[in-house]
């Protein structure tokens, strides 16, 4: 479920990224067919309007070629690419130690907690994990170094993460602003961003908000 629930993570990024240089795409690309339609405009005798059209319907023959006829080695490669990927996501978690600086629960050490487990597929940005209750509730926390994208606005950032894990409900724990996602079932999804990490935690059933605001503060 933590592998799953971080690969989302991850995959939300890089939409976000995706979107982004899409539009710079579509922006350059119209740019581009502006220039030409008046170069050609001035040396034939078609109208703008018709070498528009001549263009654009040029532009969508050559997409629609490389759509429905791409060439056989390099479907090959994307076939092999999507199974590597596939089997990365389906591989089974490993122990292992993070490079980067993360947060426990006062009192606790990681022996004590069983360690930390990769979570996210080998082929992203990594993320461990670790079990601990509230409680008598197990829950999961998983950290990960904030991605970049997220450091210049990041409340913006995780707040359209945590609406893609239906996290609306929010609370404040100190200086965090926490975003609270709740199940009909019972499980929830927390995630918030402390000292430079993304974190998520999920458990089996609702806690009280108070429980869940003394947990994250205690993380140091």
């Amino acid at each position: 479920m933590a592998n799953q629930n971080n690969a989302k993570i991850s995959m939300s990024i890089l939409l976000k990224k995706l979107r982004l240089k899409a539009l710079k795409f579509f922006i350059a690309i119209k740019n581009i067919t502006q220039k030409l339609i008046n170069k050609l405009a001035k040396i034939t005798n078609l109208t703008r309007k018709e070498m528009s059209v001549i263009i654009i319907a040029t532009i969508i023959a050559i997409v629609l070629l490389f759509i429905f006829f791409p060439k056989p080695k390099e479907t090959a490669q994307t076939t092999a690419s999507v199974n590597d990927k596939s089997s990365s996501k389906a591989g089974v978690l490993t122990k292992g130690t993070p490079t980067y600086k993360t947060l426990l629960p006062s009192g606790k050490t990681i022996k004590e907690l069983g360690g930390w487990t990769r979570v996210s597929p080998s082929n992203v940005a990594p993320a461990y994990a670790y079990v601990d209750k509230i409680g008598n509730v197990p829950i999961n926390v998983s950290q990960q170094q904030l991605p970049e994208e997220f450091k210049d606005d990041n409340s913006d950032q995780i707040e359209t993460l945590a609406s893609d894990f239906k996290a609306t409900e929010k609370i404040t724990v100190g200086n965090t602003t926490v975003y609270i996602g709740t199940s009909a079932k019972g499980p929830q999804s927390i995630i918030f961003n402390k000292d430079n990490l993304l974190i998520l935690i999920k458990s089996s059933v609702q806690i009280s908000s108070d429980k869940w605001a003394e947990y994250i503060n205690s993380l140091q």
